[in-house]
Parts: structure tokens; C-alpha cells; sequence
């Protein structure tokens, strides 16, 4: 909070929040959360807090931003149905903000977007009604999954901090980012993003997603395996 309060000039509107975060599946925590609050309240700042992932968390606990006491009027909190209930091609997602502040952005997005489709605004109410132990499971097997490709990229010599939400991998690899993915695609056959997708600090990282079968994962895998080892 004192590296980000000392960013803050007479410019600045908002602060952008990512928790569980993409590239890295960082979870922030309450105490994390609290400092930013107060800078949003003391330099009178909205909190954009981006929680699309907010289900798919190990072993932590979520903590969304609008609950922490007297933030009402502070946080605008934006949630999708792709990540928890696996509905990313239907475009489905939603805001929740301060009244007057929810009534503008009705008046921009109706400009912009309109709404959803029929079929996708269905599907999002009957992804609500399913029962909790479906999110549960599939939570399990990115936990599993993720632990696979852990111990997979340390007998690389790739270090990844662990990922403690989401769905991916932020490996370290060595030389430029960039290259490395361009050279991986070309060589093994195997897609990652670049760090640097992710600003100038994602430089000497890739992301590697799990949001795939251990198949492809175990495949994958072993390509990179071969192309690291040559």
C-alpha cells in the first residue's frame, strides 16, 4: 500500500484490484485489502475490483472489497460467469456499485453492448441455481492439476510461485519471454503467453493455463520438457 500510495497525484481516480489474480493466481488478503481501502477512502478514490475468480481459490479464503465496513460508496466489484461456472464463450458478466454510480455505467453500456444474449442471460440464471458441490469439484481438479505442473516445472528448474486461485502458472524461465514462447510454439507445438502480455514486470515469465485436460497437460508438459533439455 505505500509503494502504490506514493503513485497516487491529483490524477489519479481509481484503484484496479485482481484477486484471485491472472497471470499469477495470487489471492490478496484481508489485511491487503484493508490498507487499500484506505487509501481509497482517504484520497477519496473508487476501488475497481475485478473478482472473476473468486470461486476457484486453495486452501484461502476470498475476501471481496465491498465487505470491508465503509467502503459502500467506494467499490465497484465486477463478476463473470465464465470462470466459476466454465461459461466463457457466452459473454456473461455483471457490476455491482453505488446506485448513481451503477446508473451511469447502465447508460454507457447500453450504448456500447446493449445486453447479453437471450440464451446466454438463461443459462447465467440456471448456472446460479446449480448446486455449490459442481464448483467444488472442479476446483479439485484445478488443484490437482496445478499441483501436477508444480512439480513438474521445479524438475524443470522453472521456478512458479504457488498459485493459490485461478487457473494458471507464472513460471520464471530464462532469457526473454517472448522468444521463449515464440521458439516453445514453433519447436513443441506448445502455446504460453509471454510475460510481458502482462506489463514490463511479467518480463522472463510465461503463463501457462490449466484450464485444459491432465492429457493435454501431461503432453504439454513432456514437449517442454524435451525443449528445455535440448
Amino acid at each position: 500500500a505505500d509503494d502504490i500510495e506514493k503513485r497516487i497525484t491529483k490524477k489519479t481516480a481509481a484503484l484496479l484490484v485482481n484477486t484471485p489474480g491472472n497471470p499469477t493466481g495470487a489471492v490478496l488478503t484481508k489485511k491487503n485489502l484493508e490498507e487499500l481501502a484506505d487509501l481509497a477512502v482517504e484520497y477519496d478514490l473508487f476501488l475497481l475490483s475485478d473478482e472473476a475468480y473468486e470461486k476457484i481459490v486453495y486452501g484461502k479464503k476470498h475476501v471481496s472489497a465491498a465487505s470491508l465496513d465503509g467502503m459502500d460508496e467506494h467499490v465497484l466489484t465486477f463478476q463473470s460467469f465464465s470462470k466459476t461456472y466454465a461459461m466463457c464463450g457466452f459473454r456473461v458478466g455483471y457490476c455491482a456499485a453505488p446506485p448513481d454510480i451503477a446508473k451511469a455505467v447502465a447508460e454507457t453500456h447500453i450504448y456500447s453492448s446493449l445486453c447479453a444474449p437471450t440464451i446466454s442471460q438463461m443459462l447465467a440464471v440456471r448456472a446460479l441455481q446449480l448446486p455449490s458441490r459442481y464448483v467444488s469439484a472442479m476446483v479439485r481438479e484445478y488443484r490437482r492439476r496445478r499441483d501436477y505442473i508444480l512439480k513438474r516445472l521445479s524438475a524443470l528448474d522453472l521456478h512458479c510461485t504457488k498459485p493459490d486461485g485461478a487457473f494458471y502458472a507464472f513460471p520464471s524461465v530464462h532469457g526473454n519471454s517472448s522468444r521463449f514462447a515464440s521458439q516453445l510454439l514453433d519447436r513443441a507445438n506448445v502455446i504460453v503467453l509471454p510475460g510481458t502480455e502482462f506489463g514490463r514486470y511479467g518480463e522472463r515469465h510465461i503463463r501457462l493455463s490449466y484450464a485444459s485436460s491432465m492429457k493435454n497437460i501431461h503432453e504439454a508438459l513432456d514437449r517442454m520438457e524435451r525443449f528445455v533439455k535440448k
